[in-house]
């Protein structure tokens, strides 16, 4: 994925346009992508690891950044 589609997925999930994810939202963005193939725990844990600053919101940087790790892992182990 590129940048700008990270930013279109991200705009996506953010319902309320406050400019984060929080966690609900993320973890409904890791569910419908479906071609990840995450289980719920996976979702969940994976979810909790993106907030990188604690702050109990993903915001753009950190779903940029995490969100492409993820994507990278799962196609590298398949």
């Amino acid at each position: 994925l590129d940048k700008f589609e990270l930013f279109r997925l991200f705009k996506k999930y953010d319902r309320n346009a406050n400019g984060t994810l929080d966690f609900s939202e993320y973890t409904q963005c890791l569910a419908d992508c479906t071609s990840l193939g995450l289980t719920k725990q996976e979702i969940i844990t994976t979810a909790m690891s993106a907030d990188l600053e604690g702050d109990g919101e993903i915001d753009f940087q950190e779903f940029m950044k995490y969100f492409q790790t993820i994507v990278n892992t799962i196609y590298f182990y398949s």
